[in-house]
């Protein structure tokens, strides 16, 4: 079975779309927000908050313990993807400002929304937007209702695109970082490093499933998923994305370097791969944009796939995963093999090894489970097919009445 999804990368060109046909739409359509959505938003921003101040928190725990590398690299783990974020919303201002879609900002709103504090400025006006659309709901005044989930709609497609890579490429390398920090002996865990693990394992968590939910409230032509169905796709990317992360960081606590220059040309080929055969419509104002977008994207491969654009996505996953499970095992291996004696008769030495294979399949099993059962356009598809059944055994019902009338003919 082949399935086209919607993802990151063509979100925006996706919205566009329904932000042209929100107007044309009759007073039956659904574009209602409910408490859900408010009680989302709000969650993302404490989250996004919590992992800044965790990762800040423990950088300074380094500084103030001398640990100066160990704090150099902490804090080029967080400033490192800001950058990337900032060229980010720099493209998705320009491309917003070129349609027309957005007014043109002063230098202290670009300055302040844009360069120092852009997810937190943007989650505050999604949750603006959010509450005026259900004010306007609460009013029954459709036209304002309409507005406000436009602008609603367009905010979130932005969080969603910015959020994901933020996601791929601050938190899952801050892990990497810490645990292979932990595992190399140095010192034992401390409370700033707990602190910024489960922070940021949190802030991964919630930006995968609050990413999958706005591609589907920005498809007004089909069903949102459900929550079981969010729950199935959030804990496949999840335990894909832990899978990948142990498996990293055992290796690296051992051959850091190395590690560095194998991953990195893993990502590089991967973005050359997309730049090549599958760029995407997004940030393709120059040949220089889209390179560079290209070789984001491939490192967010490192830890998991997203499709640069909407294509049929069985040997795409197929592939993906097979070289992402061998690479895993590699790295189990040459954990085994070079590890200390002392380390292997550690309690965690054996749960570290099964973490770093198991999750791996069970994100697979995830996967399989939510394209066959919780898929959106099957889900659909069953709606449809049940209302037609259910139309056919009323004519059936209808038809063997016996207080009908029969024909004598």
């Amino acid at each position: 079975m082949e399935v086209n999804t919607e993802t990151d990368a063509t979100l925006k060109e996706r919205v566009n779309d329904i932000l042209d046909s929100l107007n044309a739409l009759p007073d039956g359509d659904d574009i209602d927000v409910n408490k859900c959505d408010i009680l989302f938003t709000i969650i993302s921003i404490a989250s996004r908050v919590m992992s800044i101040i965790s990762t800040l928190l423990l950088a300074l725990h380094y500084f103030h313990g001398d640990k100066v590398h160990h704090f150099t690299w902490t804090m080029c783990c967080f400033i490192i993807p800001m950058f990337v974020t900032m060229f980010l919303q720099l493209s998705i201002y320009s491309e917003d400002r070129r349609e027309g879609a957005i007014r043109k900002l002063n230098i202290f709103e670009i300055f302040w929304s844009v360069i120092i504090f852009p997810i937190v400025f943007r989650y505050w006006k999604t949750l603006i937007y959010t509450l005026k659309c259900k004010r306007a709901e609460f009013r029954n005044d459709r036209e304002e209702q309409k507005k406000w989930y436009a602008r609603l709609v367009n905010e979130d497609s932005d969080v969603a695109l910015v959020r994901i890579f933020e996601c791929f490429l601050e938190a899952a390398p801050q892990k990497i970082l810490q645990i292979s920090i932990i595992l190399s002996g140095e010192e034992k865990i401390s409370t700033p490093q707990m602190l910024s693990l489960c922070s940021s394992m949190f802030s991964m968590a919630w930006c995968i499933a609050s990413y999958h939910r706005c591609i589907r409230l920005s498809q007004l032509d089909k069903i949102n998923i459900s929550w079981i169905g969010s729950i199935v796709q959030s804990s496949w990317h999840l335990t894909i994305t832990v899978s990948r992360i142990l498996s990293i960081a055992i290796v690296a606590s051992l051959f850091p370097k190395l590690t560095l220059l194998c991953f990195s040309i893993h990502a590089i080929l991967m973005g050359l791969w997309v730049f090549i055969f599958d760029r995407s419509p997004f940030c393709s104002n120059s040949l220089i944009h889209s390179l560079f977008f290209s070789l984001i994207l491939g490192f967010v491969f490192i830890f998991n796939y997203i499709l640069p654009k909407a294509r049929p996505t069985r040997y795409r996953y197929a592939t993906f995963y097979s070289i992402c499970f061998l690479e895993n095992i590699i790295c189990v291996v040459l954990y085994v093999t070079f590890s200390k004696e002392e380390d292997k008769q550690e309690d965690y030495f054996l749960i570290l090894c099964i973490m770093s294979i198991v999750p791996f399949i069970v994100g697979v099993f995830f996967m399989v489970l939510y394209y066959l059962w919780f898929h959106p356009n099957l889900v659909s598809r069953r709606i449809y097919h049940d209302e037609e059944r259910e139309k056919e055994m009323q004519i059936f019902s209808s038809s063997a009445d016996p207080a009908a009338p029969v024909s004598t003919a």
